[in-house]
């Protein structure tokens, strides 16, 4: 078997396309490992007047050095284990490496799908492939298997959100099928039918803006203050933060329940007296999921309602004590009545 790792060149170096790797006997083709080479699933059209060695890198070829230096330190793949019961790696850096293989497989080695069950089972299938070629399942079952994929759906659909923000640039579709992003392995096939498919729906489009124009929540923040284009996570652990806070994010979307953003942040990050790790002195930020607003603006209108319930009690009350007070008196004044009645009587 051909170590994987060492045949990988230093990204660094000359983007001339790596030859394809054999292992026991199969051709395994590398497209996964790098944006700039051709593949059959990925084609970039040549692009007019720029030359291949002065085309501006991008942040594709950084994506994966960290798991490949992991696995040459260790000499072997980096074993994932998924947890039956989280449906995703427990470890954090496990979780991390595999969240960021997935999401590179999603933004260079698929095609970008209107709906996830659009993905033929072929691409899927050699998309797992390239995965086993840097990380090893430890419980490849059915079940884990399916939680892998689940994963790999969450990126992809990440990756149209971009590609959505990027067809928004452009006054028409015309002209945003003319200028195809070049990051990532998006054929213009692919892009074409996007744009014309569902970036141009209206019903999308009014989808999307749902979720603009809230303030950023605290993990959006924690990557905007720890991450940058160029030099990627300050420290491998605020990375795996972030993943980890992700990954509950979309545990909790998963199984229908309320998303509480900022508990998500305290549980990965801790907190302390007066101050937010990752955030910094300050009050917490107001919470932007839709949801904790409807229902703080539920729990209001019932406060409203049982405060409006109480004062009609009260004046009930009131009311009663009055009729109460009404009845004595003429029971009292009938008492005297029969009292002189019977004192008039022969």
């Amino acid at each position: 078997m051909v170590n994987t790792i060492r045949s990988r060149p230093n990204p660094s170096l000359s983007r001339t396309p790596l030859p394809s790797l054999s292992q026991g006997g199969a051709s395994i083709p590398q497209g996964s490992l790098s944006p700039s080479q051709p593949d059959v699933t990925t084609p970039q059209p040549p692009s007019s007047g720029t030359d291949s060695n002065t085309h501006k890198s991008v942040r594709g070829l950084t994506r994966g050095i960290a798991l490949r230096k992991l696995n040459k330190k260790n000499n072997n793949k980096l074993t994932i284990h998924i947890d039956p019961v989280q449906r995703r790696p427990t470890d954090s850096v496990e979780s991390a490496k595999l969240s960021s293989e997935l999401g590179q497989l999603s933004r260079e080695s698929l095609p970008v799908p209107i709906k996830w069950k659009n993905v033929k089972k072929t691409e899927l299938m050699r998309a797992f492939d390239q995965l086993d070629m840097n990380l090893a399942i430890d419980n490849p079952t059915d079940e884990n298997m399916k939680n892998v994929e689940d994963i790999l759906k969450n990126r992809s659909r990440a990756q149209r959100h971009r590609l959505n923000k990027y067809f928004q640039k452009f006054p028409s579709v015309e002209e945003a099928i003319q200028n195809k992003p070049s990051y990532g392995g998006l054929t213009q096939e692919n892009w074409e039918m996007l744009c014309t498919t569902l970036f141009s729906d209206p019903k999308y489009q009014s989808h999307e803006q749902e979720f603009d124009g809230d303030e950023v929540d605290r993990i959006s923040f924690h990557k905007h203050t720890h991450y940058t284009e160029g030099k990627g996570w300050i420290t491998p652990q605020l990375e795996n933060n972030h993943v980890e806070m992700e990954n509950r994010k979309i545990d909790a979307e998963t199984r229908g329940e309320i998303v509480d953003v900022d508990k998500i942040a305290d549980d990965v990050l801790g907190k302390r007296s007066s101050y937010i790790v990752g955030l910094g002195y300050g009050p917490k930020p107001n919470k932007s999921n839709s949801g904790i607003r409807i229902l703080q603006e539920t729990l209001k209108e019932k406060d409203r309602e049982c405060a409006a319930l109480r004062e009609e009690r009260d004046t009930l009350m009131e009311e009663m004590n009055d009729m109460k007070s009404t009845l004595a008196e003429h029971s009292r004044l009938f008492e005297k009545l029969v009292q002189s009645q019977n004192l008039s009587s022969p």
